[in-house]
């Protein structure tokens, strides 16, 4: 848990890449996640991916001590390595290890305060932790199965005042900026109810300890990056982990080297979501509410996805990941797992990577008219959040609708008033008074573009 214990053993290189690959993607994840229960969310949809890494064992504690060395020689890995390290931790804390897996831990955390390190500060804190048995306590009273990382609010019991514990005020700085504690005479007597905050912030604290110490010590692999020792294996194998999480950023957080959009993908559709025309949001909610879609709607959603940045390896994850909360019709526990050679080869197609790589694009506003995928299909608009001062009459398709106020509006299509009122309804609910004629081009107007 504290990553305090030496290892053994060996393992192969390519072992190791894998399980190291699969760690700077669990903590890329990690890090954008807000609370434990949506790490747990996550956890539990990507088990297969992350299984090795979140038991806690061998292959766990290899995997961080080699991306903490990697931290070492790539300082802008640095941050999203202990931010990503610290969600893990957290989420072990409140919802994964047992007690006897945490009590063992801090055990064997104070060993190595004891023998290894000469921060006396937190080896007094460390002993007090353990002495007033404090983990007992928040495993009896304070673990909860929906905790927020940043809040941390718990409801104080009147017996809950003989676990307060002092501690310096340095080592709490979030709470002493919110003013959320007392100091006399610089220590903060703490309650429990911000005793996973103080947990946490001893694991951060040792993070960096042990990586200012693993740098200060001249390491063999820092010397190997700045010439000192010729080693082409320890340097390719490095250089390939710092290629992934390159790629992986470019993939996650960069911006769409064809358009200004941002790359969707799995860590902030929900966030993009809120943009989606209102077609694609119906489809995007189905799969929120667990709901199979029917053909025309995923062939639909899909391309609407790949146009705006999605990879098909993303693509294929996103996939995996709604239809494996679908249960199947067989024996299969998912619909995933049931059709996952369909749904795998579909994405490959639409991609231009299997079949005909025919170069499939969104289709048009009216094509999805023509299936009843477009939000104003028809008059039943119940399921729409209007606008403010908006009248559901007013975005019938089968209503005439009013003079727009914008002569932009007029242009949106070529065909006559009578088949192309939907694109008006549609432009007046989304707010929109630029021309546009598919739901990509009214994302991109809607990302400002």
């Amino acid at each position: 848990m504290f990553y305090t214990t030496e290892i053994g053993g060996e393992i192969g290189l390519e072992k190791l890449k894998d399980i190291c690959k699969s760690r700077i993607y669990l903590l890329h994840h990690l890090s954008f996640l807000k609370s434990v229960t949506e790490i747990q969310s996550w956890v539990t949809e990507n088990w297969n991916l992350v299984e090795e890494l979140v038991l806690n064992d061998g292959k766990d504690t290899i995997s961080h001590n080699i991306l903490l060395i990697l931290s070492a020689i790539n300082p802008e890995f640095r941050s999203l390595f202990v931010k990503g390290e610290t969600a893990l931790f957290l989420y072990r804390l409140c919802l994964d290890l047992s007690y006897s897996h945490v009590a063992k831990s801090f055990q064997e955390l104070l060993q190595y305060f004891v023998t290894k390190n000469n921060d006396s500060e937190l080896l007094t804190l460390i002993k007090k932790i353990i002495d007033k048995n404090l983990i007992r306590h928040y495993f009896d009273k304070h673990r909860k199965d929906e905790l927020e990382l940043q809040t941390n609010q718990f409801q104080r019991e009147e017996d809950c005042g003989s676990f307060n514990v002092d501690v310096c005020f340095q080592l709490l700085p979030k709470l002493v900026a919110s003013r959320s504690v007392v100091i006399k005479r610089g220590v903060i007597n703490l309650a429990c109810m911000h005793h996973v905050y103080l947990f946490k912030q001893i694991f951060t604290i040792l993070l960096e300890k042990r990586l200012k110490s693993y740098i200060e010590n001249d390491p063999y692999v820092v010397k190997v990056f700045n010439k000192e020792v010729d080693d082409q294996r320890t340097k390719s194998f490095f250089k390939y982990l710092e290629n992934y999480n390159s790629d992986l950023i470019n993939t996650l957080y960069k911006r769409s080297p064809n358009n200004s959009l941002s790359v969707l993908n799995i860590i902030n559709i929900e966030k993009e979501s809120v943009k989606f025309p209102s077609c694609m949001k119906a489809i995007y909610k189905k799969l929120i509410k667990v709901e199979k879609l029917g053909h025309n709607q995923r062939f639909n959603f899909s391309l609407f996805l790949k146009d705006a940045g999605m990879s098909m390896s993303q693509a294929n994850q996103f996939w995996q990941k709604k239809y494996s909360n679908i249960k199947g019709s067989g024996k299969s526990s998912s619909l995933w797992e049931e059709r996952k050679h369909k749904y795998s080869y579909s994405v490959k197609h639409l991609y231009g990577q299997a079949g005909s790589r025919r170069n499939y694009k969104t289709a048009p506003c009216s094509a999805l008219f023509s299936q009843n995928i477009c939000a104003f299909s028809n008059s039943d608009i119940e399921d729409l959040t209007l606008p403010p001062g908006g009248n559901k009459s007013d975005y019938s398709s089968k209503n005439e609708p009013r003079a727009s106020t914008s002569t932009s509006q007029d242009n949106f299509s070529s065909q006559p008033s009578g088949s192309r009122q939907y694109l008006t309804c549609c432009a007046r609910f989304e707010q929109q008074d630029k021309p546009f004629s598919s739901p990509l081009q009214l994302y991109k107007l809607k990302n400002g573009d």
